[in-house]
This record gives structure tokens, C-alpha cells and sequence, in this order.
């Protein structure tokens, strides 16, 4: 068993990228033939999912921890959440090394995210001994 720490270096912001999400990507990565790969946003945020992080994070917006520097207004949509989830997947590291090189919204293909996995991601999913620990910076 080899372990992995997937982490989210985070601008002091709610992290929206939760361990089911990370399960589903990861094992997306493991079945694609290639690094770079395509996965629909619903697939990885299930629409019911979304709306309930719509409602905490607009309900708690006033909080420095659920505004985003990066999205200059108060009220988010669900375009919002998709950019926050690329800026996140950016910033997600893998013992300290970006866990993608690229990441990328398609919106004229239908909310598609393009991902190009980094070396040591895309050999650390293909590892059937891996196993990946996450953590976020919560303030909390």
C-alpha cells in the first residue's frame, strides 16, 4: 500500500471539492488511456449537489470563508461553482506537485471540464496499491 495526500492549498475559501468528488475523478483517471481527459461537471457534481452548495455558500456569503476573490459578486449561480471548481482543481496538489497541468471549462460541449492529470497524478491513480488521503486548509 502506498499512500498518497491530496491537498487543497485554498485561499482561505470553502473548499467544494468533497471526497465522493475526488473518488469519482480518481477513478476516472484510472480508467482513461490517456492524461488528459474530459468529464462532465454533472458527473463529477451531481446536480443536487450543486444546489446544496449554492444555498451554503449564498446563504453564507456575508462570511470572508464563503466569498471568492476570483467571482466579484455576492450571489452565485451555478456558473460560479464551475468556476470555482477549476480554479480548485488547479490548485490541488499531490505531495506538493499540481495534481493537473491544465484544467479547463468547456461550456459549448455542455459543461465538460478538460484535464491535463500531471505525471505524478496520473501514475499515483494508475498505482492499484494507492491509496490518497485528503486534506483541505479548513479554518474551522
Amino acid at each position: 500500500m502506498i499512500v498518497y495526500k491530496l491537498k487543497f492549498v485554498g485561499d482561505g475559501e470553502f473548499i467544494i471539492i468533497s471526497p465522493p468528488i475526488l473518488r469519482r475523478l480518481i477513478e476516472k483517471v484510472k480508467k482513461s488511456s490517456e492524461k488528459e481527459l474530459t468529464v462532465e461537471f454533472d458527473h463529477l457534481f451531481p446536480r443536487p449537489y450543486q444546489e446544496y452548495l449554492l444555498n451554503v455558500i449564498n446563504s453564507n456569503s456575508d462570511e470572508p470563508y464563503f466569498s471568492y476573490e476570483y467571482i466579484p459578486k455576492v450571489l452565485l449561480d451555478q456558473n460560479d461553482l464551475f468556476k470555482i471548481a477549476e480554479h480548485q482543481l488547479e490548485e490541488m496538489k499531490i505531495e506538493d506537485v499540481n495534481c493537473f497541468d491544465t484544467v479547463r471549462l468547456l461550456k459549448k460541449r455542455g459543461n465538460v471540464l478538460e484535464m491535463n492529470c500531471s505525471n505524478s497524478f496520473w501514475t499515483a491513480c494508475k498505482n492499484s496499491e494507492a491509496v490518497f488521503q485528503y486534506s483541505n486548509p479548513d479554518p474551522f
